[in-house]
Parts: C-alpha cells; structure tokens; sequence
C-alpha cells in the first residue's frame, strides 16, 4: 500500500513538472520565430466584416474564425502582414487589444500580441474566444467534408515589439495571458505532461510492485526455515548470479554467430573467386579452340 502511494504521487507531480518545462521552452522560442516587417504606426482599422465570425479548415478540422486573414485572404490584416513576421514599432489595429508576452528579450524590448479586445490572448499563435455551447461543424471543399465539434472562436494575433522610449502604450498584465480552458478539454501543457509523465509513473510503479513482490516470496519461502529477512537478500543473489551467467552465455553465443557468420562470408567469396577462375579457363579455352578451327593468316613481307 505504501509503494502504492509513493508511484502515485510521483505521477500527481510528474505532469506538472514536464508542462511547466514545456511551457517554459514556447515561450522563449518566439523570440527567434519571427523577424521585423518594419513599423506599424499608423492605427490599421479592419472592415467590420472582419469580425463576423466564418468556417475555414486547419489541418482537416474546421473552425470558427475571425479577424486576419479574413476570407479574402488578407483583407482584415494589416499591411505587409505575414505569419511569420511582426512590427516594430508598433500598435494595434482597431478593435483590438495588446497583451504583453513573457520573452527572453523582455529587458530590451517588449514583445506583445494584439488580439480583439473582447478574446483571451492565448500565446504567440492565437486568440480565443469560448464557446458557451458546444457546436458541431462541418466544413466541405472540394476535395473533403470534414465534421467535429467545436469549443471556441479563434483569431490571429498581430505581433508588435517595441522598446520602452518608443511606447505610449500601457502593456496590460502578463496574467491575461492566461486562458481557461473548457472543464472538458486539456489544454497543450497537460497533454504534453500526461503524455510524459504517465508511462515514467507506470514504469516506476511497476517496479515498486515487482520488488515488493519479490520480498513477499522471499519471505514466504523461508518461514519457519530460521531465515527470516535473508530471505530476500539470498533470492535476489540468486536472481542476479543467474542473470549474470545468463548474459555471459548470450555473449559466447553472440561471439559464436559473428564467427559463425564470418565463415559463410568466407566460404562465399572462395566460392565466387573459384566461380571467376572457373570461367576465365573456359574463356581462355573457347578461344584456343575458335584459333584452332580459324587459324589466323600468314603475314607475309
């Protein structure tokens, strides 16, 4: 019972420990991702249809979107916008909002994503908006028709960077970078943990277990011998004794399959270079035997 709790709270504080990790690592890579489009200091202001929300397809699965690129393709963007690119110096369009991003270049710039005002910022990549109810969407082209529920609206963030005498804008706190994720969804973080954390937890209980186990019928099978706890030390020499000759008989074997093998390499080559001289005889004979039947002609001064 008690090896039971230990492997359990060690998988409680794995999942953690891994998320955090993981999270830490995201939020240091953006600021490499990306490079300087130029400045954007001219307030952009997207048409109104860019905030009506519409279905589009990410990798197969549809979702509900708003804001850049919009359905022209970049008519709700500001100019020169790509997805791999941000403004410095910069503000944010109309209609949006700016969140501050935690960065490695925070003491020499500040690194923010601009999202509408009424969503969460969600990181670098995204801006969120969840959904009440939960919708099921399906999304045709030409090629496919896709179905699959839907949690939230989400839009592209803009991102802008500027250094401290370049602002008249106030960043907002880190905290609102933080996005609640429906009860029923776990979010990036806690898959990458449970996906890490799980399987170590599992292997370490089941080690725990099989030691466990294995001092059980040590003792077991020296009681009312006189043994008492040596039991398990006796068995596990054992075990290990038996293991170790057990390997020692795997390598000999191995040993002896290489050499094994090396002679087949051998015997294969004897059989090729004896397979060429064999042919190079007949070869040389065939053309004793055509000069014997078509004797070349005399030369004569």
């Amino acid at each position: 019972m008690r090896a039971s709790s230990i492997a359990l709270l060690i998988l409680s504080y794995v999942p953690t420990i891994s998320a955090n990790a993981y999270w830490d690592s995201y939020a240091i890579r953006i600021d490499s991702t990306r490079s300087n489009q130029g400045a954007l200091t001219t307030t952009f202001t997207p048409p109104s249809s860019c905030f009506t929300p519409t279905t589009q397809a990410y990798y197969g699965y549809p979702s509900i979107i708003i804001g850049c690129p919009g359905p022209g393709g970049s008519d709700c963007c500001p100019p020169d916008w790509n997805w791999n690119v941000y403004f410095s110096p910069g503000v944010c369009p109309s209609g949006y909002k700016a969140c501050t991003l935690p960065t490695t270049t925070q003491r020499k710039e500040t690194t923010e994503i601009c999202c509408p005002s009424n969503y969460a910022c969600g990181g670098q990549d995204w801006c969120v908006s969840s959904l009440e109810t939960i919708s099921t969407m399906t999304y045709t082209d030409s090629t496919l028709s896709t179905e699959s529920p839907v949690y939230a609206i989400t839009a592209t963030p803009i991102q802008i960077r500027y250094k401290a005498a370049q602002s008249t804008i106030v960043p907002i706190a880190t905290s609102s970078l933080d996005l609640p994720m429906p009860k029923h969804e776990l979010d990036t973080r806690e898959k990458v943990g449970i996906g890490i954390g799980v399987p170590a937890a599992v292997g370490l209980l089941g080690a725990v277990l099989f030691f466990g186990w294995r001092r059980w019928r040590g003792k077991g099978s020296k009681k009312g011998a006189g043994e008492g706890s040596m039991g398990i030390g006796s068995d596990l020499e054992r075990e290990w004794g038996g293991e170790r000759e057990r390997e020692r008989e795997r390598e000999a074997e191995r040993g002896r399959e290489g050499e094994r093998e090396m002679d087949r390499v051998t015997q294969r080559m004897n059989d090729v270079e004896t397979a060429s001289q064999r042919a190079m005889e007949m070869e040389r004979a065939q053309r004793e035997l055509e000069n014997e039947r078509d004797p070349p002609p005399a030369y004569n001064k």
